[in-house]
This record gives structure tokens, C-alpha cells and sequence, in this order.
């Protein structure tokens, strides 16, 4: 009789041993996550022109809208530009490449201020197509704007770039 509760006892330890890891919040929302991690600081530097073709508005227009972006994941805080201690233009790549700002000395200015990250947007090509009805008296025309953008991002703490992509939308 011993051996025999002893058998079904076995297996009911083992049957409890094996239960399925907990995954945590790693796939929840940050907005639903029950934790008081801190948001990540980050500089989001003006939009380049690579071309210099496009106005001061179309650079700044591109710039908010990749920061409202940002902050709608509830992760990050954008700072203010005029909370960097120097102008960004003068920290340009020479006078020849006017559309790339030197990370690595913008990353080694900000250690101090509690940014985790720079990003540079460079606004490569920008396309637009007038699109409407051909027949009637009342026309609807619409506009359909494509721009292709790079983003990159560089770490403040490892001083290397972290992210490095062409996107099309």
C-alpha cells in the first residue's frame, strides 16, 4: 500500500514542478503596465534636408510629427532643443555635408543632462501627386504626399549608433 501511494505521489509532484513560466508585462502596453518605470529622455534633433531643397516649415513639420509620434508610446520624453547647451548647426560635419550632425559630440554633451538617446532625422526625398476626379463640374482633388526619411539613434551612454533605417511613407 506504501509503494503504491508512493507511486501516485511521484507523478503528482512532477505534474506541479512543470508549470509554465510567468511572462511578466513584456508584451502589455506601457500605459497598462502596472510598474513606475521611468520614461526615457531623449533629444530629437532638427530634420536635415539632404537635397536643401525644402523650407525651414517642411523640416519642422516633419520633426513634430516624428516627435508627437515619440510621445504617444508614453516611453519617452522628448527635450527641448533650447535645453541643449550649444546650437546644433554648429555641430554640423563640415561645410560639405550640411545634412549630418556629428552624434558623437552631441552624445558627449548630453551625458550630463540624463539623455539616453539622440536621433537625427534626415528627410531624403519628398514626392507628391495630385490625385481627382477627371469629369464633372465639381471636382474633388486630393494630394498624396510620400516622403522618404532616415532615422538614426545613437546611445548616450555606449556612444554608438543603436538604429539606422531608410523608411518610405
Amino acid at each position: 500500500m506504501k509503494i503504491l501511494s508512493i507511486l501516485l505521489l511521484i507523478p503528482a509532484v512532477l505534474m506541479s514542478s512543470c508549470t509554465l513560466p510567468q511572462r511578466g508585462d513584456r508584451n502589455v502596453p506601457i500605459r497598462a503596465r502596472n510598474s513606475n518605470e521611468p520614461m526615457k529622455r531623449v533629444f530629437v534633433l532638427p530634420f536635415v534636408d539632404v537635397a536643401n531643397q525644402k523650407s525651414k516649415n517642411v523640416m519642422e513639420g516633419a520633426r513634430r510629427v516624428f516627435v508627437t509620434e515619440l510621445l504617444r508610446t508614453g516611453e519617452f520624453v522628448v527635450l527641448k532643443n533650447s535645453d541643449f547647451p550649444k546650437d546644433f548647426e554648429t555641430f554640423k560635419k563640415g561645410p560639405e555635408s550640411s545634412y549630418e550632425y556629428d552624434l558623437e559630440k552631441i552624445t558627449e554633451l548630453s551625458q550630463g543632462q540624463g539623455v539616453v538617446g539622440v536621433i537625427e532625422g534626415q528627410i531624403l526625398e519628398v514626392r507628391t501627386k495630385r490625385v481627382g476626379d477627371d469629369v464633372g463640374i465639381v471636382r474633388k482633388i486630393k494630394a498624396i504626399v510620400e516622403a522618404k526619411v532616415r532615422i538614426r539613434a545613437f546611445s548616450v551612454d555606449g556612444k554608438k549608433e543603436i538604429y539606422n533605417q531608410i523608411r518610405t511613407a
